[in-house]
């Protein structure tokens, strides 16, 4: 359903850090092994608040604004730690 997906995933099977989950927050091919590096927990919390849109391979947030930068999707996942109680995150 989703081929960009499959795609970044196997361009960033290298890009890893242990202990934690690589979150992508553009799908597409020139932002592929540019990831977020979020532990389970926050991976799953993060994906909650969040819509995948296929046309741009980007995520909006659930009221339909485009995170089509790293710092926008940064700091949308950071709102939603404060609004979940989550105070410090080191990206």
């Amino acid at each position: 359903k989703y081929p960009e997906k499959n795609r970044a995933r196997a361009l960033s099977q290298r890009v890893k850090k242990s202990g934690f989950h690589s979150h992508h927050w553009s799908y597409s091919v020139e932002h592929a092994k540019d990831v977020i590096y979020l532990n389970f927990k926050h991976h799953a919390l993060i994906h909650r608040f969040l819509q995948y849109d296929q046309s741009v391979f980007m995520y909006r947030t659930l009221s339909g604004d485009l995170l089509d930068t790293r710092e926008k999707h940064i700091q949308h996942v950071l709102n939603v730690f404060r609004i979940n109680g989550i105070e410090a995150y080191e990206f």
